[in-house]
């Protein structure tokens, strides 16, 4: 997090797309779980209640609470994560070989399918579409994303995940949720980038040619 506390440039894929979400959620406090994988929020009833210290966490939507002695267990905040084999219904078809489209897109055209259950089909936001980061893109493409924890789909909603959604601007997403996003100088994918998948290397590419063109633009002006 040096980094991002430095203000550099950060392009991070996979598990630092959940870190850069996690800090937009929580500024990366050190949140003490009692079950690092999280549980539901059912799993409350049966906790120990003589349990004074640690944060439980609900796994289907990224809440987190914490046992306060007269009130019980109080919500605190989000991680702006979920498990995602604990969220139902984030996808249309979840086969070995199918489509699969977020929610909202009915278009038939430019049909794309999954080989394996790893594969996603993001999709650009119409109102991103010029953004420097995707405009090399074409509107859909295939990723390989193979997480366990997801950045939230638009279709979860709290208080607490609204917050943490507003920190960043997601440009693409997938059934499973946001799958490309930006916050100040940070790019950051949820998916692999790989030779085989073009479309990752593309937005790779386009973010050090961005920040070496702008870098050398600067030094030139320096040597002034």
């Amino acid at each position: 997090m040096q980094c991002k506390e430095t203000g550099k440039p950060i392009f991070v894929s996979g598990f630092g797309m959940q870190i850069l979400v996690y800090y937009c959620a929580t500024a990366y406090a050190p949140l003490n779980f009692i079950d690092d994988k999280g549980s539901t929020l059912d799993s409350l009833l049966s906790l120990d209640p003589n349990i004074s210290n640690g944060i439980f966490l609900d796994s289907s939507t990224g809440d987190y609470y914490e046992r306060d002695v007269k009130k019980g267990w109080v919500a605190m905040g989000n991680t702006g994560l979920h498990y995602s084999q604990s969220l139902e219904g984030g996808e249309l078809v979840n086969s070995k070989r199918g489509l699969i489209r977020p929610r909202n897109d009915t278009s038939l055209h430019n049909i794309l399918y999954i080989n394996n259950n790893h594969e996603q089909i993001t999709v650009i936001k119409k109102l991103y579409l010029q953004h420097w980061v995707v405009r090399d893109l074409p509107p859909e493409f295939k990723v390989y994303s193979r997480n366990t924890w997801d950045p939230h789909p638009v279709n979860i909603q709290s208080a607490g995940i609204c917050l943490v959604r507003s920190n960043y601007r997601v440009l693409a997403e997938s059934a499973r949720g946001p799958q490309i996003a930006v916050h100040e100088d940070s790019v950051c994918v949820q998916f692999d980038v790989l030779p085989r998948y073009a479309e990752s290397v593309v937005v790779l590419f386009g973010f050090l040619q961005k920040y070496m063109r702008d870098a050398y633009v600067s030094f030139a002006l320096i040597g002034r």
